[in-house]
This record gives C-alpha cells, sequence and structure tokens, in this order.
C-alpha cells in the first residue's frame, strides 16, 4: 500500500508557500492549491485573514514565513492533500510506492485529467508483448480519468511488461515535455521553466526537510 506522507514528501518541498506571481495561471496558491480552482476552502479565510501583517507587504517569502506561524492552517493543508491522494485510488494494497509518488505528483501540478492523458498514452505506448506479438489489454481511452481500467493497466503492465522504474521515467519524460512546450508557446511562462523542470528530477525534493 502506497503511503501518503512518503508521496507528499517532495510535494511539500516544491509546492511549499504562499505565492501570487502575475503571470501564474493558477493565480494566488498557497502550497499548491490554486484559489481560483478551490475557493470554497475554509483556509482561504485564514490567509486572508493575515494579509493585514506586515510580512504581506514584503513579499511571498516573508508572507510564508509568517503564515507557517498560523495554527492550523498547515494542517488544512495536509487535509486537503491527504484527501486528493485517496481519492486518486493511490493508498490501495497494489499500487506500487514509486508510481503512486510520481502519480500524486503530476496530478498536482498537471491537474487529473491533464497528468492521466499522458499516464494513459504511456500505457498505450508500453501495451504490447513482444514474446506473445500482441497487446496485453485494450488500449485505454485517453479520457483524463484515472478508474480502474487505468490502474488495471498499469498492474498488468508491471506483471508482465515492464518495471515500475520504466513507467516512472517515461511519465517524467512527458512531464518535462510539458513544461518545454508550455514555455516555448507562451513566453509569459518562461520564468518559471527552470522550477518546474526540478519536479522531473529533484534528488534533495526527497528529503522532504523544505516544507510549508
Amino acid at each position: 500500500m502506497a503511503d501518503f506522507s512518503v508521496a507528499h514528501a517532495p510535494v511539500a518541498v516544491w509546492e511549499g508557500g504562499y505565492a501570487d506571481h502575475p503571470n501564474d495561471r493558477g493565480g494566488e496558491t498557497l502550497c499548491g492549491i490554486a484559489r481560483a480552482c478551490h475557493p470554497d476552502l475554509v483556509l482561504w479565510k485564514l490567509v486572508d485573514a493575515e494579509k493585514d501583517h506586515p510580512s504581506f507587504r514584503q513579499g511571498s517569502a516573508a508572507f510564508t514565513r509568517h503564515l507557517r506561524q498560523i495554527p492550523g492552517l498547515l494542517d488544512q493543508v495536509t487535509a486537503f492533500y491527504r484527501g486528493l491522494f485517496h481519492s486518486l485510488g493511490l493508498a490501495s494494497d497494489d499500487m506500487p510506492q514509486a508510481l503512486a509518488n510520481e502519480i500524486y505528483e503530476q496530478v498536482v501540478n498537471l491537474g487529473q485529467g491533464g497528468h492521466t492523458r499522458y499516464l494513459q498514452r504511456i500505457c498505450n505506448a508500453f501495451n504490447y508483448s513482444n514474446k506473445a506479438g500482441r497487446p496485453l489489454f485494450p488500449d485505454l481511452a485517453v479520457d483524463g480519468a484515472l478508474g480502474p481500467r487505468t490502474r488495471a493497466a498499469l498492474r498488468v503492465l508491471i506483471e508482465k511488461r515492464t518495471t515500475q522504474a520504466a513507467l516512472v521515467h517515461a511519465l517524467n519524460a512527458a512531464q518535462a515535455m510539458h513544461y518545454v512546450n508550455l514555455a516555448a508557446r507562451d513566453e509569459t511562462q518562461r520564468c518559471f521553466l527552470d522550477g518546474w523542470l526540478t519536479r522531473t528530477h529533484d534528488p534533495e525534493a526527497s528529503d522532504g526537510k523544505r516544507t510549508f
């Protein structure tokens, strides 16, 4: 069974604070939670209540340090992400930890639909038995839904075709190209590219030391 705390440790590093960058399409965010996508979360009331504090006018880093001291705020962030992890079915007994880590991180950053379409394409690309000379299962519909068919396809691929390490590598490659293509299309997003690419390989993130 995949462990949420293990999967969340690097995400807490990458998504570790408050931000409201004018070029960020997600707008105001706290630990990677975009207000535009989740406007009704109680945590935003806690954030708004602190905007009169001098640190808010000193910039995101200073305001992040202040928010770390607000009782209950980190608990709400963690509860939000724990709920997301479980809603994806990643805590099931047959989900390997390394694969759950990657799926979870990409859903946080790319959204469930965006990430799952990459995952489904990768499953389809690996869907061939060289020994039998035929696919292992009917190709998945690339619909962005991380449902039982997609999870079953992952199990089959790990059992009969490849390794979870190879699948994680393919997911990271797809994620990197997503960022490159986004920055190439839109110059307003290029300021984020270096940080985005650390998500595809950042050994320091796995220690979980840098958190909100």
